[in-house]
């Protein structure tokens, strides 16, 4: 995701919630304005994936980008709540006595959440995505939003099944052999969100490049 688009070539993304109900030209325009804006950063700052987030986190988005892009950039899609996270719980004092009070019912919840991701990353696959990501916001600066043994019971088995779904590997074990000889990813955790400097993610690029030159290309594709 790329958010720093006015402050890099002087336009913005098409609202987020502006793709819903649009159709014929009106959707047409927007697809333009997004892929025009994916491909001024593709060139500028030479990525190899970008994610088909602005409008799209939809399947008809992702096969619109990879019918326009083809498959240089990679495109990826997201998958939003996909288990219990900050942005899924609207009364934490009613998650909290369910918690103790109503066992069964945030597994009720996680088990639906579950099936409805896997039912998502099957449409993205379908529709051509290159990738996946799923964007599960768990933890503030202090510490998971539920304590590590609720995560590991609430979070982690279904978490796992999205995972296993996609076929995807640990982050873990593609650092230790991926990275070596090429084929690691370099990008932020998250997002380059709007409010950043461009500055400093032109910086970090720059890094990236230096990196790249003082260990040989074949290192850091």
């Amino acid at each position: 995701m790329f958010g720093l688009e006015y402050e890099a070539f002087g336009v913005r993304f098409p609202g987020r919630h502006s793709w819903d109900g649009l159709t014929g030209a009106a959707k047409e325009r927007q697809v333009g304005a997004c892929i025009d804006i994916r491909e001024k950063t593709v060139e500028r700052y030479q990525w190899d994936a970008l994610l088909a987030f602005w409008l799209w986190c939809a399947p008809n988005g992702v096969l619109a980008a990879k019918n326009a892009l083809g498959e240089d950039p990679l495109t990826g899609g997201v998958v939003c709540g996909s288990i219990w996270e900050i942005e899924s719980v609207g009364d934490w004092t009613e998650f909290a006595a369910d918690l103790a009070e109503h066992p069964a019912a945030p597994h009720e919840e996680a088990r639906r959440r579950s099936a409805a991701a896997c039912g998502k990353i099957s449409a993205l696959a379908e529709a051509g995505a290159d990738f996946t990501h799923l964007i599960n916001d768990v933890a503030l600066n202090s510490g998971t939003v539920i304590s590590p043994p609720q995560f590991r019971e609430l979070c982690d088995p279904y978490l796992a099944e999205r995972v296993a779904h996609i076929d995807a590997l640990s982050a873990v074990y593609c650092l230790e052999h991926g990275a070596p000889g090429g084929g690691y990813i370099f990008g932020a955790s998250n997002t380059i969100f709007p409010g950043m400097p461009l500055e400093h993610w032109e910086y970090v690029f720059s890094v990236y490049r230096e990196f790249r030159a003082s260990r040989g290309q074949e290192w850091c594709q």
